[in-house]
């Protein structure tokens, strides 16, 4: 449990077993009495001898606990960390085993909001090996990797199998640095290209840097070659410390710029199923020659599959507009850059489909509604926050039914993340003359 968070302890000398694992892949137990307590770093069906409970915003949790009878799927063999190390909370267990929890967490989901399915997911892995190319680490106390489980204590990075070597390398003469200067803190934003040769570096500080800091960090890392920017930020000013602060990255046709702060799908193993989804929907659900409105267009991610259609893209970012307008004029793609706010009648009349990848914070209201009561003949919603998906659902269904079978790609093997694709179609012709 987060530090900040916590409340003070009850001692508990309790044994109980583990029912199931819930959303983010936090076990669920039940006292004699029915009180439901959660826990981290379990299986369904290992007996845990209980320490002590905290209480967090009115949720029971197990704060210390040993494991009775560990569960034959627990193993350490994919991550030496994995007992320790919260970057992958659920690589602790087998591979077989986590993508058989990750569908019973999602068929859960569903269930719980009354959205019934006759066939079952179709489901994409991902290998976990080298597939985090955009996140955060953290470092303190002179020391950066991720935290541990349920604590804000700086875990090990030896033998770290998700994150590529080219950032493995770089962060010995990192904690060099930074054990010189054990008072600085913080969060490390990193974004690599997929071909390995280039990476941004981006400090996040919880206190104001010193000249001595930065100058240090500039000897360790300016002249490598992979690094292609370092730039500190504290209470929101950003400081430049040499070479660039993008990337030049390639959606299929079309040449984006991104940094660290842009959004993009961390894995690029899962790019091309991203894109093959955007395709075959496109070319099953969408007359050629429709518009189709990307509506959380980002840098132009999923509308970069498409071709032989006009593309209508909104962002509610003001800066990830800069990407989508260079995009603009690519072989094959027609795009129009405008807020979400000018989309009108006229053109709402005009929509063949609608792409929708929302914030793990899901649609908003607005859009919900606007959906129901004027949304296209089609609709693709992708999601990596599977509850919020499902009350997203729960809504469009008033007036859409899913084309079947849902789509998961599993792309951070090792954590609870993983995305969903839902195909849309509406459930009879759109009366756009109110």
């Amino acid at each position: 449990m987060s530090s900040k968070c916590r409340k003070k302890s009850s001692e508990a000398s309790i044994e109980l077993t583990v029912e199931k694992l819930i959303h983010r892949g936090v076990g669920l137990c039940r006292e004699t009495n029915g009180r439901v307590l959660l826990i981290r770093h379990v299986l369904p069906g290992e007996s845990v001898f209980v320490h002590s409970i905290v209480k967090q915003k009115g949720t029971y949790w197990v704060d210390s606990f040993d494991i009775l009878k560990p569960s034959p799927d627990r193993t350490a063999e994919r991550c030496p960390q994995s007992s320790v190390c919260g970057g992958c909370p659920m690589i602790f267990m087998s591979q077989q085993r986590e993508r058989q929890e990750k569908l019973n967490i999602f068929n859960d989901i569903l269930e719980r909001a009354r959205i019934a399915c006759q066939q079952p997911p179709q489901v994409t892995y991902c290998h976990f090996s080298s597939s985090r190319y955009r996140g955060t680490l953290h470092f303190k106390d002179g020391k950066t990797g991720f935290y541990r489980q349920g604590s804000h204590q700086i875990a090990p990075l030896t033998g770290c199998k998700v994150l590529p070597p080219v950032l493995i390398h770089l962060l010995k003469p990192l904690d060099q640095v930074l054990h010189q200067f054990p008072q600085q803190s913080g969060d490390l934003l990193f974004a690599i290209k997929p071909d390995h040769d280039a990476l941004l570096l981006h400090f996040k500080l919880h206190s104001k840097a010193s000249s001595a800091f930065k100058k240090n960090l500039l000897d360790a890392l300016a002249n490598r070659k992979e690094v292609r920017g370092v730039s500190v930020e504290y209470r929101r000013k950003k400081q430049l410390l040499c070479g660039s602060d993008w990337l030049e990255f390639h959606w299929n046709r079309s040449k984006v710029q991104l940094k660290v702060s842009s959004f993009f799908q961390s894995n690029p193993k899962s790019w091309p199923m991203f894109w093959e989804l955007v395709t075959s929907w496109s070319e099953s659900c969408v007359q050629r020659g429709e518009w189709i409105w990307d509506g959380h267009a980002g840098s132009g991610f999923l509308a970069s599959a498409l071709s032989n259609h006009l593309i209508l893209a909104t962002e509610p970012s003001p800066q990830t507009m800069k990407n989508l307008r260079g995009v603009v004029g690519q072989e094959g793609l027609c795009f129009q850059c405008t807020a979400e706010s000018k989309i009108n009648h006229e053109r709402a009349l005009q929509l063949g489909g609608m792409i929708l990848d929302p914030p793990r914070s899901g649609l908003s209201n607005k859009l919900k509604q606007w959906i129901v009561e004027k949304g296209p003949a089609s609709v693709l919603l992708f999601s990596c926050e599977w509850s919020t998906l499902a009350r997203d659902l729960s809504a469009l269904l008033k007036s859409y039914r899913i084309i079947e079978p849902l789509h998961i790609i599993d792309v951070n093997p090792g954590t609870f993340r993983a995305e969903a694709a839902v195909f849309l179609t509406r459930l009879q012709e759109i009366d756009m003359s109110s």
